[in-house]
């Protein structure tokens, strides 16, 4: 009997003592390498099971077919051994590359693999990142039955969902079976593959789920009546209406500019095909109902939502949430729209039908909300882009007075004259400029301007900076003569002597003799050209007196090469400038033989001089035009549109060489002697200070050249623009009104159905 007891044992616990003797293969050890972080405990048991022949069949796609992994993932063809062992921890998303975006399912430091989409049943994760570890960790335990591979394990089942339901898909398949039941009213068994009814186990599995009739009861079906169908909005798309409403609108206003019948025409046209499309009403295709019974499984009052079986969900009106139970026990009456899943009663009370036939269909605002904002857009662009206001000031003008038109000659009557807005102008006047601080782009004959001045009292000649006024020094500082240069024998032969000095020390250098073209190089400097300067006393006493009146840059650098170029025996510093001009005072016809690098830094230097005597001038004279500009007591023109201003003399004012000419150009304005301006317009706007006229803003446009006559014929611009604009601004205020008017009825429509719903509670579970 001992021997019998002991053969019995060690039959039993034999596999287990191999299995413990027998070390884990290496790739396993692998996988399990890293030590596991601080708190993050994962149980692992040993083999449970070993994979059933049906779990076989549902891997093997993954292990025969790469495409099948995902990345990060390296697909391995196949499994170390069909145990299949569980464990328990949380699941993380681990992110080989921050910057990118796959990563790994991790639970511990194993990396698990989920087939079929498994991954949804993971528990309590987290869809948001944390904000040092980019890595997404699930917030409760899960527990797994995996197989291990080479590089990573395959999860057989997540908690309680396992891979034969994963893998034959039951959940989509049956919600396609009661969708199916859903429209027909028969229950269809789901179809098999052949694959499927090969194997006994999905055979069965696939017919016990076909075979779970649904929870609710369809009762009948039939066609939702005019109350149900009065409830859905069968304005179309709009997009017709609002294009015809816009191109007729925009007809109109072109025709402005290109007085043309047509425009006309085909504007009503597009009126009459916007009216025409708002009427017409979309198609919409017939609703089928089901009457059912059913119990609420669940309701989600956030998403007006209610589950009626394991995979179906219907859906119904927001007001209805105080009034629908979280679930009921027993079975209620609903009708539910077959296409739009739609709750269109429930119980005895709650029906979309009583509610139509007692208190009326709600109101549609869609085409409303369209032609409201449609009609502001454009009423904010015809108000700024085509002066309609000023338009019908003009028009009213023209009909409630006579209109005054001014003759003027003068500037200085025109500001005495009692102008009024909307009165015509004719203007011929001189002494006019553009707005020099918005200098418009240089054209070839004429100014581009928005705004004139006139100077009404030009400023005295003594005042300004006129060239054949400024100091004598000044002026001779211009004349190109102010320093006599020049190459006489002298400097022939000195040059040569320096030049044979210079030669012979480059020759005795040893840099030199190794190399030659840099000895030729520094034989052909300009340094060993010379040249004499002729009249450097005068240089010395123009200069100490121009720059007693200007001291600009670079007077100290000019003052300083004209010390250096006095005689050497003259023993006096540059730093010394009074003695260097009372030695020019002494001493005449002064001649210094010079490098010409150094002429030429003098020439530069006297140059740029003159530069910025010139543009000091005209910095002057622009401040005081500025001035001019910003006085009340002068008188300013703003155009509503850009005017031609011919002035001769504007085109110097472009060129930067031409400074002295800027200068005349700018003192021109300062003495009146500018541009004649000849135009005619309509005030539109009059600016008085102290009692004279002070601005003045003129409107150029040749619509407002007609007679009255003319303004109030079909044809007339103005008259179609102040119409549609007056078209525009009625069709807005006609849509906004009735948006409000819509809105508040169907507020108070909500408010008398709630309230009747609330005396009539419904109780489901009676």
């Amino acid at each position: 009997m001992l021997y019998i007891l002991a053969i019995i044992f060690f039959v039993v616990y034999l596999p287990s003592l191999v299995k413990e003797i027998i070390p884990k293969p290496k790739i396993l050890n692998d996988l399990y390498k890293e030590k596991p972080p601080e708190g993050d405990v994962v149980i692992r048991e040993n083999a449970i099971r070993q994979l059933t022949e049906e779990e076989v069949i549902l891997l093997k796609p993954y292990l025969d077919n790469e495409d099948l992994i995902s990345h990060p993932y390296q697909w391995e063809s196949s499994l170390i051994s069909l145990d299949v062992m569980r464990i328990t921890g949380y699941i993380e998303k681990d992110y080989p590359s921050v910057s990118h975006y796959d990563y790994y399912y991790k639970m511990g430091n194993l990396r698990i693999f989920f087939p079929y989409r498994m991954a949804g049943r993971i528990k309590g994760f987290n869809k948001g990142f944390h904000d040092e570890d980019p890595r997404i960790k699930s917030d409760y335990i899960n527990t797994a039955e995996v197989v291990l591979t080479k590089s990573y394990a395959i999860v057989v089942k997540i908690n309680h969902y396992g891979l034969l339901e994963a893998g034959l898909n039951l959940y989509d398949r049956k919600e396609r079976q009661i969708g199916d039941f859903w429209q027909t009213g028969k229950l269809k068994p789901i179809p098999l593959s052949s694959a499927e009814s090969a194997n006994e186990t999905f055979t069965q599995l696939i017919t016990e789920e076909s075979e779970k009739v649904p929870t609710f009861e369809i009762l009948n079906k039939r066609e939702n009546n005019q109350f149900e169908t009065a409830i859905e909005d069968r304005s179309n798309s709009g997009i017709l209406m609002i294009a015809s409403y816009v191109l007729g609108v925009m007809g109109l206003l072109f025709f402005e500019h290109f007085q043309s019948l047509v425009l006309v025409v085909c504007s009503i046209i597009c009126f009459i095909l916007s009216i025409i499309a708002s009427v017409i009403k979309r198609e919409i295709h017939t609703e089928h109902v089901n009457h059912i019974k059913a119990q609420i499984k669940c309701n989600w009052p956030s998403y007006q939502k209610l589950r009626i079986d394991t995979k179906f969900d219907v859906y119904y009106p927001e007001y209805w949430k105080p009034f629908l139970p979280k679930k009921s026990d027993i079975p209620i009456d609903m009708q539910i729209g077959i296409y739009s899943r739609q709750l269109l009663s429930c119980g005895d009370y709650l029906s979309i039908s009583e509610e139509v036939k007692n208190y009326g269909a709600p109101k549609f605002i869609y085409h409303n909300v369209l032609l409201a904002i449609t009609g502001l857009i454009l009423t904010v662009l015809m108000f700024f882009f085509t002066n309609a206001i000023e338009k019908f000031d003009f028009t009213y003008r023209q009909l409630t007075a006579p209109v005054t038109t001014w003759q003027i000659d003068d500037e200085k009557n025109l500001k005495n004259l009692s102008i009024q807005s909307m009165d015509r102008i004719n203007l011929d006047l001189s002494s006019v400029w553009c707005d020099i601080n918005n200098m418009p782009s240089k054209k070839d004959d004429y100014l581009q301007c928005n705004k004139i001045f006139f100077n009404i009292n030009p400023i005295d000649s003594s005042k300004l900076n006129l060239f054949p006024l400024l100091p004598q020094s000044i002026q001779e500082i211009y004349h190109s003569n102010i320093f006599k240069m020049k190459k006489d024998l002298e400097v022939f032969v000195m040059t040569r002597l320096k030049k044979k000095i210079l030669d012979a020390r480059i020759d005795n250098k040893p840099i030199f003799k190794d190399y030659p073209k840099l000895n030729q190089d520094f034989k052909n400097e300009k340094l060993f050209q010379l040249i004499k300067i002729y009249d450097i006393d005068k240089a010395i006493l123009t200069f100490d007196d121009s720059c007693n009146h200007l001291n600009l840059e670079p007077c100290d650098r000019i003052k300083n090469w004209l010390a250096i170029l006095l005689p050497e025996d003259s023993s006096i510093g540059s730093y010394n400038w009074p003695a260097v001009v009372d030695y020019a005072k002494s001493h005449h016809d002064i001649q210094k033989i010079e490098k010409l690098t150094s002429a030429e830094n003098i020439e530069r230097l006297v140059a740029q001089y003159r530069k910025n005597v010139l543009e000091q001038f005209i910095f002057d004279a622009k401040e005081k035009i500025v001035m001019l500009q910003n006085d009340e007591n002068n008188l300013s023109i703003q155009f509503t549109n850009s005017i031609q201003l011919y002035d001769k003399n504007y085109k110097n004012i472009y060129d930067n060489e031409m400074l002295k000419e800027q200068l005349d150009y700018y003192n021109g304005i300062l003495l009146g002697n500018n541009a004649n301006l000849k135009i005619s317009g309509i005030v539109t706007n009059v600016s008085y200070h102290n009692g004279a006229v002070s601005k003045l803003t003129i409107s150029t446009d040749p619509n407002y050249n007609f007679d009255k006559n003319q303004l109030f014929s079909f044809s007339s611009p103005i008259l179609i623009n102040n119409f549609v604009f007056l078209l525009v601004i009625l069709i807005t205020l006609i849509n906004s009104i009735l948006i409000i008017w819509k809105k508040i009825a169907n507020q108070q429509r909500l408010q008398i159905i709630m309230y009747n719903y609330k005396n009539k509670i419904v109780k489901f579970t009676d």
